[in-house]
């Protein structure tokens, strides 16, 4: 799959969301914003929207903060318009998103991109902050658009500290 609509690519090297090497994308950020929330107000496009699937599967497409509409398309693509009907916000667990038709299942992934771009907008969330989507993981796999070792791998993500992890 490739989308040259992005507004650039990087290969620095960084650290994956569920651990793997990968080259993701280093955020472009304006010098002049304090980026903890309190300086200037962001302009819509002077922010950097990355793909979900950087770390999962290596994709370094990015958009200009002002292009939901192409960043959410680039998502669809990688779905090949197979949406899950169950999706997680990649920042935060307290709005669920849940298709209750298989017609609604575009609709509820918009509204969870939107949700996420408000993070990211807001916020200043940046690549580095995200966690992985365990619905949007079982459903790449599911269709068969993720491969066995990187799912059960990706599968293992826990934010809980080593120490308190059973064996």
């Amino acid at each position: 799959y490739d989308d040259t609509s992005s507004v650039g690519q990087s290969s620095a090297p960084t650290r994956s969301i569920v651990g793997h090497p990968h080259h993701t994308l280093v955020q472009q950020l304006d010098p002049g914003l304090d980026h903890v929330g309190h300086g200037q107000p962001q302009q819509q496009n002077s922010f950097v929207l990355w793909c979900e699937f950087c770390a999962l599967k290596g994709c370094q497409v990015t958009f200009r903060g002002d292009d939901e509409a192409g960043w959410i398309e680039h998502h669809a693509r990688h779905l090949e318009d197979r949406f899950p009907a169950r999706l997680m916000c990649w920042f935060c667990d307290h709005v669920p998103f849940v298709a209750g038709q298989p017609a609604e299942r575009r609709a509820n992934f918009e509204l969870r991109m939107q949700h996420i771009r408000a993070h990211i907008f807001d916020e200043y969330q940046l690549s580095d902050h995200m966690r992985p989507d365990f619905f949007v993981i079982e459903h790449l796999h599911k269709h068969r658009l993720l491969d066995e070792e990187t799912f059960r791998y990706a599968m293992q993500y826990n934010e809980l500290p080593a120490a308190f992890r059973l064996p």
